[in-house]
């Protein structure tokens, strides 16, 4: 959900997460690539590749196969004769990993306007998580704590400021999740960030949280008091972290601190750790979980280079 709403919004068709979770619903899982499972890419290309993968779904009506492609044929022209060569492999429409996609939208007080998750590379018991948020400003710091050993089994880490405005440029948060799984957490901690995932992310990995961070938070004023409040006890003598919870299944994420909702949402940013000239573009950005072309710098994928946190580089 990065790259489609960006190619849709130029096509002038709006690709939403209510959209992407409508799909998903109708979609069964019929492959189990790593990192959700032990085979790979060159072992679905041996079975008959997305096309075999294509004739499964064409079996429940789930393709228009009167479309147009870049071969010159329609679709349904360049499927004929394909064959599942692996049913192990690639699941047969009738009998799937799961009855829906391996994307799932979560909506809710921690993220009011949506949060992804890869839900087939989710660990069954991880599919509901309740534990206390511990908060970073940054995927350097997320990082450190890990590898420190401050993050325990049942804890949240939340990542904020690293969406497409706090970023800038919504930096992949691969490396966390790689340190979690790292230090044999990644079936027992949750991570939730503003930033991005990739299809190499395994676990209770939810990225792309709208509404929830600042200064993605700020532009919608819908901030959500678990990225907001500190992360950790001793930040305040007294104060506890909130408690999230996160429930795949139902598609909820929330924060479980009812007295904070109604807080309102920050009205300053982060402290600026990066060159001014690295925010000027922020305002034309927009939040996770919208569209962006390259009139708006495209920091919805990914458009601006990292800008290291020394202070000593320009964004491009």
């Amino acid at each position: 959900m990065l790259h489609l709403p960006a190619i849709a919004h130029e096509c002038g068709i709006e690709l939403s997460l209510d959209t992407a979770n409508a799909i998903s619903a109708a979609t069964p899982n019929l492959c189990h690539l790593a990192p959700a499972g032990d085979t790979f890419m060159e072992d679905l290309d041996g079975a008959g590749g997305v096309y075999a993968v294509m004739t499964e779904l064409v079996k429940k009506d789930l393709l228009d196969t009167s479309v147009m492609t870049c071969t010159g044929k329609s679709l349904a022209e360049n499927l004929e004769g394909v064959r599942n060569l692996n049913p192990e492999l690639i699941r047969p429409i009738d009998r799937p990993y799961s009855p829906y996609g391996g994307i799932a939208v979560l909506k809710g007080t921690l993220a009011p306007e949506g949060c992804v998750v890869k839900q087939s590379a989710v660990a069954p018991e991880m599919m509901k998580h309740r534990g206390p948020a511990r908060v970073f400003n940054s995927e350097e710091q997320a990082i450190a704590a890990i590898y420190d050993g401050k993050i325990v089994s049942g804890d949240v880490v939340v990542i904020r400021y690293e969406g497409p405005k706090g970023g800038p440029g919504m930096r992949e948060m691969l490396n966390p999740t790689s340190a979690i799984a790292g230090m044999g957490l990644d079936k027992e901690v949750a991570l939730i960030t503003d930033g991005r995932f990739s299809g190499a992310t395994r676990g209770a990995s939810i990225g792309h949280g709208g509404g929830g961070g600042d200064p993605e938070g700020q532009a919608s004023g819908k901030g959500c008091p678990g990225y907001r409040h500190p992360g950790h006890a001793d930040d305040l003598p007294g104060v506890h972290p909130p408690r999230l919870y996160g429930d795949l299944p139902g598609r909820g994420m929330h924060c479980l601190h009812s007295h904070l909702r109604t807080l309102p949402g920050r009205t300053h940013g982060l402290p600026c750790r990066r060159r001014a000239s690295g925010l000027h573009h922020q305002p034309q950005l927009c939040g996770p979980d919208g569209a962006c072309d390259q009139r708006g710098l495209s920091g919805i994928s990914g458009g601006c280079r990292r800008i290291r946190r020394d202070r000593t580089s320009h964004p491009s």
